[in-house]
Formats: structure tokens, C-alpha cells, sequence
């Protein structure tokens, strides 16, 4: 009898993994498959489903993604609207399952670099409150879209990864924009300070102006003379701090009064490659527009394709029905008021209409390399602005990402302003 129940226990195991898989297609009656010509036949054959929008453990749904990003060292994450909650938390699955399963260590966001600074302090178990440094660089700069329970979400587990992360690199986050003007000149000063005090009084007198109401083109002429300082002085800084402190201070000396934003962006996504982490490995994380490879009028993917090549990956975010937080301006309060708005229905012959057919909550679209002419295009999606506008733009998709997340019903962040 023992014989017995332990030659069915090993059978048991043995046929396990074939009764708990997937049943294969060829169990699948003949003709129930949809037609591969349809959109959602051909998404039925390569589009690959995700089972979560939600940052959970299991990860079997984003394996597909080992293959399509390959050995990309910067990969784009887009927003198709800032104010998206399914975006956000889907985005923070792929950030946790490509540190792990391919050693990216830094996230790098359309945000001012003095204010991830201070938060990539506390993501590296330092004191301090998150949220208090997101409200103050939403109500000081205007960044209102990365003031949200999500983006502390994204932080916390930054944070906790680092605390649990044994052997492996930690995760830092980078802000690779420039509109925060007068605390770069000022961080620039205080490190000045710790190594060359008599220089650091000249470059505050230097740096001065920065702090006028509009700082005159004197001011825009004047103010990289102390770049180039710190650019000469090299050896004997980096001796007197380290390698890291000075490039931190020369990088925010060369972006004080930057000129374009995508510009700076791309510039500051390669320069973190350098600089923040150990792998070079970076998630660019900012609107679709931003990371998008062919968009010669907000160009940072487009910059970064042309210096990295296939080691640029950029994938979209795009969605069916629901609603997206957005802020619009306060006239008496002179700050922006959260504000959810409804997305406009979706247009047959559009992206979100043609991803729909395929019936999935969520889904991980290939668009890189030979695809039917439907997906091809022209044909538009939906974006949505930080302001709440929301608007049909069209794109030929495969000229522009390599991959889209398609989510079919989303809803708005939540806000952590008072």
C-alpha cells in the first residue's frame, strides 16, 4: 500500500507542471482562434497579456520583456498623461522586475535635479519625508504630477529595496530637468564652500543675480564662468571632496539657466549613466512625447536614440476608457487645483481602438520590427497634459517606440497636496 501511494505521489509530481501550465493552442478547438489578418488576431499572436497593473510579486506576465529590451542600457518609460494611477503603478512592476532581472539601478524623471537630489537621499535610507519635498517642488516649480500617493509609492519601494537589497546595487532616483535655478546656484555654492572657500564667495557674488525676479541676460552670460572654473579645477576638487560630490556640483553648474528642456533631459539621462549607479543602466521616465525616438519637437528620446543607438529602448503608455488627473491654475490662490477629467471616448481607426479588440485589461504590445499595416499607421491615441487637456495625436507608432502598455480602463492619481 505504501508502494503504491508513493508511485502516485511521484506521478503526481511529475505531471504537475503539464496540468497546472497553460493549455497549449493546439488544444484549442479548430477555428475559435481569431483571424491573424484582424488586429485582434495579430494581438492574440504577439501582444503579450499582463495580468496586473498593480505592483505585485509575480512577475511571469513581464518575462516577455527580457527579450524585447534585449541589452538596452536606457529605457524610456512614457506617460501618456502624468495623471494616470494604472501608469504609474505599472511602471513601478517593470522598474522592480528589470532591477532584478537585469540590473538597472537608476530611475531618472522629467524633474528638477536639486529636489531628487534630496529625495534620492532619503531612497538611500536617509531621514526626511518624501512628500514634504514632492508638495515643495510642486508648489515652488510647478512639478504638481509628481506630488501623488503613486510617486511616493515608487520612492518607498526605492527605499525598502535599498534596505533589503544584500549584495546587489542600490536604486537611485535622478532629476534630469532644470527649472530650479536658484537652488542649483545655490548647491553649486555650498559645495564650493567645502573645498575652496575664497573661490565659493566669488561665485556667490557671481550667482547673485540668479535670484532676481528675471535674471537679465548679464546674469544668463555671466553665470558660466564658474562652470568652467570648477571644469579647470578638477584634481584638486575631486581631492578635496570626492568624484562623486564634484560631478554633482559640475553638472548642476553646466544646466543652471538651460536652454531646452529635452535637450537637458537626454543630456541628463547620459550623464547619469555616468554618474549615478554602478551598472548604466537607466529608466527615463517623462510623458510619451519625451521618450519618443522620433519626435523632432520634444526630442530627449530622439537625442537619445541617436547617441545610444539600439541601446535606447522606449515603451508608451496608452489606455481605453477612464479618467486622468490633471491641475489647472488657481487665480486666487496662485497654485494649481487637482482636477480629474474624463478622457474622450475612443475613435474607431485609432491605436486604443485597435488594441481594445484584443479583450485584455492590460497588455505589453511589440511594435519593433515587421508589423501589419494597422499598427503601422498613421493613426492617433489619446495624450492628456499636466494642465488635464487631453488630445488625438497622431504618430506611424513603430517609427516612434518599440513597445506600447496598453491598460483598457484607468483611473487618476491621488494628489497629496493639502
Amino acid at each position: 500500500m505504501m508502494n503504491r501511494t508513493l508511485a502516485l505521489l511521484l506521478a503526481f509530481v511529475l505531471l504537475a507542471p503539464a496540468l497546472l501550465a497553460d493549455p497549449p493552442s493546439s488544444h484549442i478547438p479548430p477555428g475559435s482562434l481569431p483571424d491573424p489578418s484582424t488586429p485582434a488576431g495579430w494581438l492574440f499572436a504577439n501582444a503579450h497579456v499582463l495580468h496586473q497593473t498593480k505592483h505585485i510579486p509575480a512577475t511571469h506576465d513581464l518575462e516577455p520583456l527580457l527579450g524585447l529590451v534585449g541589452d538596452a542600457s536606457v529605457v524610456g518609460l512614457g506617460d501618456g498623461t502624468h495623471g494616470t494611477h494604472e501608469f504609474s503603478t505599472v511602471k513601478l512592476r517593470i522598474i522592480d522586475f528589470l532591477v532584478r532581472e537585469k540590473g538597472f539601478d537608476v530611475v531618472a524623471v522629467e524633474g528638477a535635479f536639486p529636489v531628487m537630489n534630496r529625495v534620492n537621499a532619503y531612497v538611500q535610507g536617509g531621514p526626511g519625508d518624501p512628500g514634504a519635498i514632492l508638495r515643495d517642488a510642486a508648489t515652488r516649480l510647478g512639478y504638481y504630477f509628481w506630488a501623488t500617493e503613486e510617486m511616493v509609492e515608487v520612492i518607498e519601494w526605492m527605499r525598502e529595496y535599498n534596505a533589503r537589497r544584500g549584495d546587489r546595487p542600490a536604486v537611485e532616483i535622478v532629476g534630469v530637468d532644470a527649472s530650479d535655478d536658484r537652488t542649483l546656484a545655490a548647491d553649486v555654492v555650498a559645495y564650493l564652500r567645502t573645498v575652496d572657500p575664497a573661490y565659493a564667495a566669488e561665485a556667490e557674488g557671481v550667482y547673485a543675480c540668479v535670484n532676481a525676479p528675471r535674471p537679465t541676460g548679464a546674469c544668463r552670460a555671466a553665470v558660466p564662468a564658474v562652470h568652467e572654473t570648477l571644469a579647470g579645477r578638477e584634481t584638486e576638487y575631486v581631492a578635496a571632496s570626492s568624484p562623486r560630490a564634484y560631478h554633482d556640483a559640475l553638472y548642476a553648474a553646466s544646466i543652471l539657466f538651460a536652454g531646452s528642456r529635452d535637450e537637458t533631459m537626454a543630456g541628463g539621462t547620459l550623464w547619469a549613466r555616468q554618474h549615478r549607479g554602478s551598472s548604466g543602466k537607466v529608466f527615463f521616465w517623462a510623458h510619451n512625447e519625451h521618450v519618443d525616438q522620433d519626435n523632432p519637437s520634444t526630442d530627449a528620446g530622439r537625442i537619445l536614440r541617436f547617441a545610444l543607438g539600439g541601446g535606447y529602448f522606449t515603451i508608451a503608455t496608452m489606455s481605453g476608457p477612464g479618467s486622468f488627473m490633471g491641475w489647472q491654475f488657481n487665480r486666487v490662490t496662485r497654485l494649481q487645483d487637482p482636477v480629474v477629467n474624463e478622457l474622450p471616448p475612443i475613435e474607431p481607426g485609432s491605436y486604443e481602438g485597435y488594441f481594445a479588440q484584443r479583450g485584455a485589461p492590460a497588455l505589453l504590445v511589440p511594435v519593433r520590427g515587421n508589423v501589419p499595416d494597422w499598427l503601422r499607421g498613421p493613426a492617433t491615441y489619446r495624450g492628456g497634459g499636466s494642465d488635464g487637456s487631453a488630445a488625438a495625436i497622431p504618430l506611424e507608432l513603430p517609427l516612434h517606440h518599440d513597445a506600447v502598455v496598453y491598460v483598457d480602463r484607468t483611473t487618476p492619481v491621488t494628489s497629496i497636496m493639502p
